[in-house]
């Protein structure tokens, strides 16, 4: 068999399978379906994401986090236990 006719016949295999994914496909999502409220909700929410982080001014701080925790067994005073120093940048690009 010449390798141009095997190529057609696995052409002609695949159409088919390809034809009955997308049918089935096409049948779990039912015309006039909606989206769960949950699903709108959270889209809104990324939406309104967007548009307020779109208007912030490129920026850096630096930030600095005391912890702190409770020996177990003991008082509930609570001890240092280090100092974390973060330097925090927003840009919008």
């Amino acid at each position: 068999m010449d390798s141009g006719v095997l190529l057609r016949m696995k052409r002609r295999h695949r159409c088919p399978m390809a034809v009955l994914v997308f049918a089935a496909l096409a049948a779990m999502i039912a015309p006039g379906q909606e989206l769960a409220p949950e699903v709108l909700l959270l889209a809104r929410a990324k939406a309104l994401l967007r548009q307020n982080l779109a208007r912030l001014p490129d920026c850096t701080c630096l930030e600095t986090l005391q912890r702190f925790y409770t020996p177990a067994g003991k008082s509930q005073t609570m001890r240092p236990l280090d100092t974390v120093r973060l330097e925090v940048l927003y840009s919008g690009g």
